[in-house]
């Protein structure tokens, strides 16, 4: 079967670096991590999952920061890369552990993922050994910004600066293209798409080709043509200089 064009810059990526990053210093860790023993001994994703799930005492006392922290460390996080769509993938990696659902629900998760996300320097890539997990990763937080039960938690306030946030990231990106490469373009245009629209973006119309492309990705984030993440880009930043 032919490969999509977005598993094709998945592949790309992944033929060329390393792929594990775990907890450290937090309260809890994950019980069982990829590359053990123990993780070999299962038979079955599902059941690897179960065994991931955090205890429903701790889940409700631990502090938000801390509780996004250990989601991020989630193992199974990066297999939202295995989806046709990675904005539908992240969305299923959210359902499969319940310290992103616990995190959905607490009142102070927009704060937190904004100081996450203002703080969180792309820099750091330069002095870490695994450079496409770490792209991954970031990609990953920025997917979950816009996953709809995180999205309505912010005020439009909140959302006008992520989405400002959003487009001077993805300059900060653009110096380390070498690692994030087209993936973390596309993440960064489908991210902010999503939030302008909230915020009232409106569509600009294109040929009935390209409109069909445009309309798949910024829907699903299944990408058909390249030439749209740049069309889409140039329509959010048109929007963001009418921002106050």
């Amino acid at each position: 079967m032919k490969q999509t064009l977005m598993k094709i810059i998945i592949f790309q990526l992944l033929s060329f670096f390393a792929f594990n990053s775990y907890a450290q210093n937090l309260t809890w860790d994950y019980p069982i991590k990829p590359g053990t023993e123990k993780w070999k001994s299962y038979q079955n994703t599902p059941d690897i999952v179960r065994d991931l799930q955090m205890p429903e005492k701790l889940l409700k006392s631990i502090n938000t920061k801390e509780l996004l922290e250990i989601c991020l460390k989630y193992p199974f996080l990066r297999n939202y890369t295995a989806s046709d769509s990675p904005y539908q993938g992240m969305n299923g990696v959210i359902n499969s552990f319940n310290g992103f659902k616990e995190l959905t629900e607490r009142k102070d998760i927009s704060i937190n993922m904004i100081e996450y996300y203002k703080t969180k320097r792309i820099s750091e890539i330069e002095v870490i050994d695994s450079k496409g997990g770490f792209t991954f990763d970031y990609c990953a937080f920025e997917l979950l910004l816009c996953s709809d039960n995180i999205m309505s938690k912010f005020s439009n306030e909140e959302r006008i600066f992520l989405l400002k946030l959003l487009m001077k990231k993805l300059n900060e990106k653009a110096g380390y293209d070498m690692y994030f490469g087209d993936f973390g373009k596309m993440t960064s245009a489908f991210v902010a798409n999503k939030f302008a629209i909230v915020l009232g973006k409106k569509e600009t119309k294109s040929d009935d080709k390209m409109q069909s492309s445009k309309n798949l990705f910024a829907d699903k984030m299944i990408m058909s043509d390249l030439k749209v993440v740049d069309l889409i880009l140039s329509d959010v930043t048109t929007f963001v200089q009418t921002l106050k």
